[in-house]
């Protein structure tokens, strides 16, 4: 008698989507005490937010290197930064991190939590585009102010300084509805920048000695 065997219909195929993107490397957050930014929210309040850059752990990029292990070494490199005044932001200093990872076709893309991958089509010549989530990245960076700071008074002086050459430029098209609008907002930030700095504490007049007949 021949065997029979029992068989089910398959719901769902293993296997899941890889992202088709060009893969890259991990990277750490850092900041300059030059790099701050005014913005202005959707109330139209201005307020300083830090700059961000990346620090990508890129083997022969800004002196990171590859260890015998097979990891990468930074530490000397981090060092270098720290010590012209940059502060890094860890991943692992942060609740819940920042730092993400996607299983790439090629091999893993890295990306910040507020920077999501989004496919355009379908199969393999879908197109990904990345959506950033602005609002959530400025909470976070006002988050890190507890850490940063605000911006020294000397800083608000340059970045004042550019932003009135900045104001300045168009100013003979200011006619121009357009560029009128743009100068309008462009002097308001400049306002809100001159505003921003410490003012100077007055110091209390010196008592004249008392003279003894």
């Amino acid at each position: 008698m021949a065997k029979t065997f029992d068989s089910k219909p398959v719901v769902k195929t293993k296997g899941r989507d890889l992202l088709n993107a060009a893969p890259n490397y991990q990277f750490f957050f850092m900041h300059n005490p030059n790099g701050w930014e005014m913005i202005q929210d959707d109330d139209g309040v201005f307020e300083w937010l830090p700059v961000l850059k990346r620090f990508e752990l890129r083997p022969g990029l800004n002196g990171v290197k590859v260890n015998r292990r097979g990891g990468v070494d930074y530490v000397n490199a981090k060092a270098r930064f720290e010590s012209n005044g940059w502060t890094f932001i860890l991943p692992e200093e942060i609740d819940g991190g920042y730092l993400v990872e996607y299983e790439g076709r090629r091999g893993p893309v890295y990306s910040d939590r507020f920077t999501t991958p989004r496919a355009l089509g379908m199969g393999s010549g879908a197109r990904i585009v990345w959506d950033f989530d602005r609002e959530a990245f400025n909470d976070w960076r006002r988050e890190l102010k507890e850490r940063l700071g605000e911006p020294d008074p000397s800083v608000i002086d340059m970045k004042s300084t550019i932003q009135r050459k900045r104001a300045e430029r168009r100013v003979r098209e200011v006619h121009i509805p357009a560029v009128a609008a743009k100068m309008e907002r462009e002097i308001k930030k400049l306002e809100a920048m001159t505003e921003s700095k410490p003012k100077k504490k007055k110091r209390a007049p010196r008592k004249k000695a008392e003279v003894k007949a």
